[in-house]
């Protein structure tokens, strides 16, 4: 096996770096909007969108949602001036298909978003649509993995800025450079790719900042901000690395859960398992300052007053729930069930929804509240019935969707294939295409741990479920 000196760690990207210049400047340039026709006026009133998505946020992880630790009190306090939603689900428990259904209000299966496949120009964006609307639209990135304009997720935003551009990023952003960041070895030795492009949260917001005070003026705008902080490996930098547990910046790194899933060894006793949910919850408490922080910054300047803030997640984590690590290999709630919380002009102070909603409805949502006259081109329900007209009758019926054999861990379920599954409250019904099947009642065993799938009483129950999805 070779063997990585300090040396050649650091002469390796000096190395790189000629070869990848040129490939990887074309990257690096702005990335302009695909125009559809003619750009109309935005409505006099229309109001500012702000969407956050953090990247790897699980609802129950939380202190607004009861977490034994105060992970996100500025949140909580946020929150009171805005609607909750306590049943949030993602469309898919990974992060490239869930923002692609966020983005254009159709399920993950509908769509071409996959493990190595971009999201293509079958169906309109929300940010495609608030443009041709009249918005200033505006991208800002920390996931350099899959939300970058590889992937199909720039579509309509006037300005994006994902890459940065760095030694590590020409590194990762060419073909031969991922092959070489690839190898095993070589990850065990610098610790973990990602640390080589790591963009925090306080470079979101600085990069948001700097173009909101350059945007065109006299135009609303629709800025989406993803920040990175939660996903493997987590580094909370200090003071909130020693939070909860010794500081992640005494001695070097262990990349817990990431390394189980990656090495393929997929072992991890308790104290290993603790610190890693410990670092999690660390920079959870970081991201709630950040967020906290651009919120206090918009208000200063009195951009606030006409912004609806959205800020939800687009898949959680698991740390052994069900004897898993990582994501993307399960739809098991720790990786489905997702913040949500809305502010701004128009939105109910102080209200909570206990309605099940997906966040498929994103598109169609956002649409509503900054042009709720002008007819859009998204399928779907909108988070509004929470507080608009009467209750909706009956239980909505929502998806979620994972391709399979991306991974060759066997304890993993995508192992088998590919997982669809179903959610009608209380229940939630996953198929497997191997033909495995899991049916959970989800008031009484939110923890998913009895599968009554072949309980006899439920018979009818799955059937009817199965005969749905």
């Amino acid at each position: 096996q070779p063997r990585l000196t300090l040396v050649s760690i650091m002469v390796l990207p000096v190395c790189l770096v000629p070869v990848l210049v040129v490939a990887v400047a074309a990257q690096l340039t702005p990335s302009l909007t695909r125009e559809r026709g003619e750009r109309l006026a935005a409505p006099r009133d229309a109001p500012n969108i702000l969407l956050l998505i953090l990247d790897t946020v699980r609802a129950d992880e939380l202190s607004l949602f009861g977490y034994r630790r105060n992970t996100t009190p500025l949140l909580a306090a946020r929150a009171e001036r805005g609607t909750t939603f306590t049943h949030a689900f993602a469309p898919s428990p990974w992060t490239l298909p869930s923002h692609a259904s966020m983005f254009t209000g159709r399920w993950p299966r509908r769509l071409s978003a996959d493990w190595q496949a971009a999201l293509d120009a079958r169906y309109p964006t929300i940010a495609e649509f608030l443009w041709q609307h009249g918005y200033a639209t505006a991208g800002f990135v920390a996931n350099q993995i899959y939300t970058t304009r590889r992937h199909g997720l720039n579509r309509g935003f006037a300005h994006y800025d994902d890459y940065d551009p760095s030694v590590g990023q020409l590194i990762l952003a060419t073909g031969i450079g991922r092959w070489v960041a690839s190898w095993a070895w070589l990850r065990r030795a610098v610790g973990d790719r990602d640390v080589l492009t790591r963009k925090p949260a306080e470079a979101v917001n600085a990069e948001f900042l700097d173009w909101l005070e350059d945007r065109p003026q006299g135009r609303p705008f629709f800025a989406f901000l993803n920040y990175f902080d939660a996903h493997d490996p987590r580094l909370p930098p200090p003071p909130f690395g020693r939070l909860f547990g010794p500081s992640a910046w005494l001695g070097p790194y262990r990349y817990t859960a990431y390394n189980v899933e990656q090495t393929g060894l997929y072992r991890l006793d308790s104290t290993g398992v603790a610190r890693d949910r410990e670092l999690y919850d660390e920079t959870l408490a970081y991201l709630d300052h950040s967020v906290d922080a651009l919120l206090d910054s918009l208000g200063a300047s009195g951009v606030l007053d006409h912004t609806i803030v959205i800020i939800t997640s687009d898949h959680g984590e698991q740390f052994g729930d069900h004897g898993l690590f990582h994501h993307g290999n399960s739809l098991y709630q720790p990786l489905l069930h997702v913040p949500l919380v809305i502010l701004g002009p128009g939105i109910p102070a102080g209200r909570v929804c206990d309605r099940w909603i997906s966040l498929r409805d994103m598109a169609r949502t956002i649409a509503d509240l900054a042009m709720p006259d002008v007819a859009a081109p998204f399928p779907g329900n909108r988070f509004t019935r929470c507080w608009e007209g009467p209750p909706a009758p009956g239980p909505d019926t929502l998806l979620a969707s994972v391709t399979g054999g991306f991974t060759r861990i066997p304890q993993e379920p995508t192992s088998r294939g590919s997982l669809n599954g179903l959610l009608v409250r209380p229940y939630v019904f996953v198929r497997n295409t191997d033909g495995t099947e899991e049916l959970y009642d989800l008031e009484t065993d939110p923890a998913e741990r009895r599968n009554l799938i072949q309980e006899p009483e439920a018979q009818g129950l799955a059937t009817a479920l199965r005969t749905a999805l």
